[in-house]
């Protein structure tokens, strides 16, 4: 059944700080995302979207917060790509593409 099942995951790190984030769908039309700060995962407050989401979350580096935000949305070529940013500055996922949505 794992061919009915496709996950993409995108790996990014920021002063020490692993970052995960992964999106998943399979043939039933069922799907999903998450972010992973550090190998734990950060609870998201919105679903999915259909077109695009966007996934947040904050890390808490020596008692300063940091804003990290991941879009997950469609390329012009049709394929799912991944922007991570940590406070509004593009640091990982497929940086060199440009989204439809």
């Amino acid at each position: 059944m794992s061919f009915f099942y496709h996950e993409k995951r995108w790996v990014a790190s920021w002063r020490g700080h692993r970052i995960v984030v992964t999106n998943w769908w399979n043939l039933l039309l069922r799907s999903g995302e998450s972010l992973i700060f550090d190998g734990k995962p950060i609870p998201q407050s919105k679903p999915p979207g259909l077109v695009a989401s966007t996934l947040e979350g904050e890390l808490n580096v020596s008692g300063k917060i940091h804003r990290v935000r991941a879009h997950i949305g469609h390329t012009f070529s049709l394929m799912i790509a991944c922007h991570i940013f940590v406070d509004d500055d593009l640091i990982g996922g497929d940086m060199d593409k440009k989204f439809l949505v």
